[in-house]
């Protein structure tokens, strides 16, 4: 199984910034101050099955 991470400020996230991701965090460096950011995670196991999760928000200061 392997995490993918998507981070945008559109919503759904479109920009792929974790991939085969086999941790439970990630250090993002990029992101702009005063901006809203979504962000969702998808699942993808061995057998081709994928499951994406919600999608959440967050603003930088």
């Amino acid at each position: 199984m392997s995490l993918y991470v998507y981070i945008d400020t559109d919503n759904p996230p479109t920009q792929k910034v974790g991939t085969a991701l086999t941790t439970n965090s990630i250090d993002i460096t990029s992101l702009k101050a005063a901006t809203l950011y979504y962000w969702k995670v998808v699942v993808k196991d061995n057998k081709g099955g994928e499951t994406s999760g919600q999608v959440w928000s967050f603003k930088t200061i």
